[in-house]
């Protein structure tokens, strides 16, 4: 799929939307959108998911204003002072964990309002008092972000450094 056809996939597809939740795992960051229904994960436990799926494990920030709320940096913190021994398979062990926590009830209240993204896989989303913008920072065809419409058979978008795939 070309740059064009992605960006009016994803628009048409958030535009309206509710932001459900932003959870981490591991270095990924699943930020979920619209309704919520109860699937089975792979370990078999009933769990609440989104209808639709933005994964980052590239560079991102949240914004309000002018101010930086979180940051994909913040994952390489630990949120125990003195801790240098984080390990990102576990959770809440580093200040993007804590800060997600503290800033839930905000997210929860907010919906996308805007859809843009450059040639270069660059996303921003405009929400109603929050930006996110993740970046594709890399020139491989590592993934560096992923949406896709959850418990559907619907192709995922996959964005890399070289190019969009469609899997």
């Amino acid at each position: 799929m070309e740059f064009n056809g992605v960006a009016e996939y994803i628009q048409a597809s958030l535009m309206g939307k509710r932001l459900r939740y932003i959870v981490r795992s591991c270095d990924l960051i699943d930020f979920g959108f619209g309704d919520t229904f109860i699937r089975k994960n792979r370990h078999g436990k009933n769990v609440e998911v989104a209808a639709f799926a933005l994964h980052l494990q590239c560079p991102f920030r949240i914004t309000r204003q002018d101010r930086i709320l979180i940051g994909s940096d913040d994952l390489f913190f630990s949120s125990s002072s003195g801790d240098d021994n984080m390990d990102l398979r576990m959770k809440d062990t580093c200040i993007l964990d804590d800060k997600l926590k503290l800033l839930q009830d905000l997210f929860s209240k907010e919906s996308v309002t805007g859809v843009s993204m450059s040639p270069c896989g660059d996303i921003f989303l405009q929400l109603s008092t929050l930006n996110v913008s993740a970046f594709c920072t890399g020139s491989t065809g590592n993934e560096m972000w992923r949406f896709f419409e959850t418990g559907t058979d619907k192709p995922h978008i996959i964005c890399t450094g070289l190019d969009f795939e469609i899997v």
